[in-house]
């Protein structure tokens, strides 16, 4: 599904990393190390689209990232970022709603099936209980797990995550990875994150690949 071809990443001509090639395989997790700085979440904002590459290709289903619309993208892949989300005055069920925008009519009107899948989607995130807080008015773990609630909503075949369990404590990480790994597993999807935690990476996610050492394990 999911292919970097000779990919070079980076801002305007500088290069962060460069002559990547890899294949993300579907129904499988695969988690992205490396020291500070290597440009983890610049390849990240390369493979969805939110930079170009420098030279090379990202490749959906073999069609290049620079030629599919941005509606189009946001039905092959959901993302999460660390960057703190500034929801206004939205509650977390509102928030988690925004996951079905690209399916939705040209009003915004939520169809049934959209409200099962948010229900369905929050209820695997356990932020059911959360639904009518402001975003703003919960927790930094509680908010990670409404985001990545919205990513779960948008029903696409594969997630990009950017240090999804930063903010989570030590019970609560295995757990997230664990549910993304049944994901994967259970649906088929593509998932793909980064993280400083090596060795639960290692121990729940089907591959690690280190920048540091463009090795794969």
């Amino acid at each position: 599904m999911l292919r970097l071809v000779d990919l070079n990443v980076g801002y305007g001509r500088q290069e962060v990393l460069s002559s990547l090639n890899y294949h993300f395989d579907s129904g499988s997790v695969t988690a992205i190390i490396g020291r500070n700085g290597c440009g983890k979440s610049t390849l990240l904002r390369t493979i969805v689209g939110l930079l170009p590459p420098v030279s090379g290709k990202v490749l959906w289903n073999d069609t290049d990232v620079r030629e599919m619309s941005l509606q189009t993208l946001a039905k092959k892949v959901a993302a999460v970022f660390t960057t703190r989300y500034d929801a206004g005055m939205l509650t977390v069920r509102e928030v988690v709603e925004m996951g079905r925008l690209p399916y939705a009519s040209l009003t915004g009107h939520l169809s049934e099936y959209d409200r099962q899948t948010v229900e369905q989607s929050m209820e695997i995130m356990q932020v059911l209980p959360l639904g009518a807080k402001r975003l703003g008015a919960i927790s930094d773990g509680e908010r990670q797990r409404v985001m990545l609630a919205r990513a779960l909503a948008q029903k696409t075949p594969a997630i990009v995550l950017d240090e999804p369990t930063a903010f989570l404590d030590y019970r609560a990480r295995p757990e997230i990875l664990g549910i993304l790994k049944r994901l994967a597993e259970e649906n088929g999807k593509t998932i793909l994150l980064t993280t400083h935690d090596v060795e639960l990476a290692r121990h729940l996610c089907d591959a690690v690949w280190n920048l540091d050492e463009g090795e794969t394990k």
